[in-house]
């Protein structure tokens, strides 16, 4: 029998959606929930569908973002990481990504912290660099987890009149992520392309009704969402939610 999200959060005890924000490493789950759906993955070996791995999406974004700041200081790059959940298999493909991408860049990672994918928590990491890291060029790029533990980052940022020196990147590309570019506060955004992967799993899903062989894995792709095409995905993405 194939194991779905369904069975997985029927053997947990949860919804479908608490098991997704699991899987995606979003915040909005208690930590006694993410733990008891970990554990009914793992017994189960069930491997959630990504249709573009975390791990490549983050690894060109991270890598563009960090070349294209390292043009403009002239200088390497200094990265903070406000990790999800630690141990989680997307937070780790996710940031394994972003490490990949940054050192090879020429990027130096200053600091770790792991901020449970709650935004609120990611918001203290942040207070927490910045305390570390005082100085304007002590920091220059802080990668999150997701989008919404990236506008708690930015506030705090913000809040210390530091909006200016230290640029924020998250993962994920949901629309108040996208609307925070266009207003400044954060500035990139990983988007693996959500409209597509849908509609890819569904074409999927009728090949193998039909008795088609499908490929393990299907590459949607990925984008760097910033503030010169955040507008355009946004519309595009308005205009699909729309019908």
């Amino acid at each position: 029998m194939k194991i779905t999200i369904q069975h997985i959060a029927t053997r947990a005890g949860v919804s479908r959606g608490a098991v997704d924000k699991v899987i995606h490493n979003r915040p909005g789950v208690r930590e006694e929930v993410r733990q008891r759906v970990l554990r009914v993955i793992a017994e189960t070996g069930y491997v959630p569908i990504h249709a573009a791995p975390p791990e490549t999406a983050a690894y060109e974004g991270a890598k563009k973002l960090c070349t294209q700041l390292t043009e403009e200081l002239g200088r390497a790059v200094k990265v903070g990481m406000i990790q999800g959940v630690q141990g989680d298999t997307t937070n780790t493909a996710r940031f394994t990504g972003f490490e990949k991408g940054a050192k090879e860049a020429g990027a130096e990672i200053v600091n770790v912290q792991y901020c449970n994918a709650m935004e609120d928590q990611a918001r203290n990491c942040m207070d927490s660099l910045l305390s570390l890291y005082p100085n304007k060029g002590d920091l220059d790029v802080v990668f999150v987890c997701n989008d919404g533990c990236a506008q708690g980052a930015a506030r705090a940022i913000s809040e210390e009149g530091r909006g200016d020196e230290i640029r924020v990147c998250g993962y994920d590309g949901i629309s108040s992520g996208v609307q925070a570019i266009l207003d400044g506060t954060m500035t990139a955004t990983v988007a693996q392309d959500p409209y597509n992967i849908g509609y890819q799993c569904v074409a999927a899903l009728c090949k193998v009704a039909k008795g088609e062989t499908v490929d393990k894995e299907i590459d949607t792709g990925s984008h760097l969402i910033d503030a010169d095409n955040a507008g355009e995905y946004l519309d595009t993405m308005n205009s699909r939610l729309a019908g």
